[in-house]
C-alpha cells in the first residue's frame, strides 16, 4: 500500500512539473513528461491487456510520421514543430498502450496537479495585480486593455491553462464520487475559477456544459449559470467580443488557402514540416506559425495527413457516444471547435486530453462490467 501511495505521488509530481513550460527550465517539463510515460509503461506492462484497436491506431499514424519524414527528408531542420509532435505522440502512445487494468487510482495523479496548477495561475494573477506584471500572465495588449491581464498559470497561453482546467472539471464529473464532498467542491470551483480568470472565450461559453449533466440537475440552477455567464460577458464586453478575432481568423485562412494552393504536389500531399519560411503577411506582419489545426495539420502533413488526423477524431467521437454523451460533446467541442481557431498540438494539454479520455472510457467500462455482474 505504501509502495502504491509512494508511485502515485511520484506520477502526480511529474504530471505537475509536465506542466510547467514556462517555469521549468531547460526543457524540464518534457524530461518530467517522459518520465511519467515510463513509469506507467514500466508498471503496466505487466498488468496491461494487449489493446488491438490503441494499437492500430499507433500504428497508423507512426506509419504516417515516417512517410512524412521520408518525403521531406531533403529539407531536414533542427527547429521544425514536427520533432515536438513526434515527442508527445510517443510518450502518449506509451501511457496509453500500458495503462495498468488494475490501477483505479490513476485519476488522481490528475486531478490534483491540475487543480494545484489552476490554484498557482489564479495566485500567480493576484500578484500580477499587487505586486507587479509577472511572466505568467498575458496582458491584452492585442485588445487594446494593457491594464487587464489573463491568468496562464505555467504554460504558453491563457487557453492552454483553461484547456487543462477543463480537463480537471471533466474528470470530476467522472471520479468525484471517490473524493471528498468539500475536496470536490474546492476542486470544482478552483477550476472554474481558473477559467474565467484566463478570459479564454471558448472554454467560457462552455463552462455551463461542463457543470451540466451531473452536477445542474435543476432548471432553475442552470438558468442562474447562464445568467451568471451572461453578465460576465456584458461586464467584459470589450475583451470578448468575437467579431474582431473571427473576421481576423477568416482573413488568416484564406491567406493559408492561397499560400497551401502554391505548393508543390508532393508538400500538397504529404506536407512540409520543415518549412521554416513565411507563411503569410497579415496587417503589416510576417506569419510564421499557423495557429488553425485544420491548416497546422495540411501544411505539415500534407491532404495525406489531414484525412487520417480528422477521420481518426470522427471515428474516435463515434466510439465515444455510446459510452457517455457528455464525453462525445466535450470532446467534439475541444478536437473539433477549439482547434480550429487556435490549435494546441504543440501543447501538453492536447496530449493529456487522450490519456484522460482513455482513463474515462476504461471507467465507464468498468463500471458497467460490474452492474451487468450485478445484474
Amino acid at each position: 500500500m505504501k509502495r502504491r501511495s509512494a508511485e502515485v505521488f511520484l506520477l502526480s509530481l511529474l504530471v505537475f512539473f509536465s506542466l510547467g513550460n514556462t517555469f521549468v527550465p531547460f526543457g524540464g517539463d518534457k524530461l518530467c513528461f517522459l518520465l511519467f510515460g515510463l513509469v506507467v509503461a514500466l508498471g503496466g506492462f505487466r498488468t496491461a491487456s494487449f489493446y488491438s484497436r490503441r494499437f492500430l491506431v499507433i500504428t497508423l499514424f507512426s506509419a504516417l510520421w515516417f512517410l512524412v519524414f521520408l518525403m521531406s527528408a531533403g529539407k531536414l531542420s533542427t527547429k521544425s514543430d514536427f520533432y515536438l509532435v513526434l515527442f508527445f505522440f510517443a510518450v502518449t502512445s506509451m501511457v496509453v498502450l500500458f495503462i495498468p487494468n488494475q490501477r483505479s487510482d490513476l485519476s488522481v495523479c490528475f486531478i490534483y496537479p491540475l487543480t494545484i496548477h489552476a490554484l498557482v495561475g489564479v495566485a500567480l494573477l493576484g500578484a500580477s495585480y499587487t505586486l507587479g506584471l509577472n511572466e505568467w500572465v498575458e496582458p491584452l495588449w492585442g485588445k487594446g486593455m494593457p491594464d487587464v491581464y489573463a491568468a496562464k498559470g505555467f504554460a504558453t497561453t491563457p487557453q492552454t491553462y483553461s484547456t487543462l482546467s477543463s480537463l480537471a472539471l471533466i474528470m470530476l464529473l467522472y471520479f468525484g464520487s471517490t473524493i471528498r464532498g468539500g475536496v470536490k467542491l474546492l476542486i470544482g470551483l478552483a477550476n472554474t475559477l481558473a477559467i474565467f480568470t484566463s478570459l479564454n472565450r471558448v472554454w467560457m461559453l462552455f463552462l455551463t456544459l461542463l457543470v451540466g449533466g451531473r452536477v445542474i440537475r435543476s432548471v432553475v440552477t442552470f438558468s442562474l449559470a447562464v445568467v451568471a455567464v451572461a453578465l460576465f460577458f456584458i461586464a467584459f464586453s470589450n475583451v470578448l467580443v468575437f467579431s474582431g478575432t473571427i473576421s481576423s481568423r477568416f482573413e488568416m485562412m484564406e491567406l493559408l488557402v492561397d499560400f497551401f494552393v502554391r505548393q508543390n504536389t508532393i508538400a500538397m500531399l504529404f506536407g512540409d514540416p520543415f518549412y521554416e519560411g513565411v507563411y503569410f503577411q497579415l496587417h503589416g506582419a510576417d506569419f510564421y506559425y499557423v495557429e488553425s489545426g485544420p491548416f497546422f495539420v495540411a501544411l505539415n502533413f500534407g491532404l495525406v495527413g489531414l484525412l487520417v488526423v480528422y477521420g481518426f477524431f470522427v471515428a474516435w467521437l463515434f466510439y465515444l457516444l455510446p459510452h457517455s454523451k457528455l464525453l462525445f460533446f466535450y470532446s467534439a467541442y475541444y478536437l473539433i471547435f477549439v482547434q480550429v481557431a487556435t490549435h494546441e498540438f504543440l501543447s501538453i494539454s492536447f496530449w493529456l486530453y487522450w490519456i484522460v479520455s482513455i482513463l474515462i472510457v476504461r471507467h465507464l467500462r468498468s463500471r458497467r462490467a460490474k452492474t451487468d455482474m450485478a445484474n
